[in-house]
């Protein structure tokens, strides 16, 4: 298994499934959830803040994450 293709999988789920993208500086969601998913869960950092988006069929949340030592390890 090549590393890289870890992080093409990734993009692949967070964008596409996700509907992950970023305007004005901003994270946003827009999300394609197949049918039969229930949920979507995922963290990534962008311009030195961690992010968290829990994503379901009938709602999405997107959140800044006060990072510690605990929760970047």
């Amino acid at each position: 298994m090549h590393l890289a293709c870890l992080g093409e999988t990734w993009q692949a789920a967070v964008i596409g499934f996700g509907g992950l993208s970023f305007r004005n500086g901003v994270p946003e969601l827009k999300p394609h959830l197949p049918p039969n998913w229930e949920s979507m869960h995922f963290r990534f950092f962008y311009r030195g803040k961690q992010y968290e988006a829990d994503l379901r069929q009938d709602y999405n949340l997107l959140r800044e994450v006060q990072c510690n030592e605990e929760s970047t390890t």
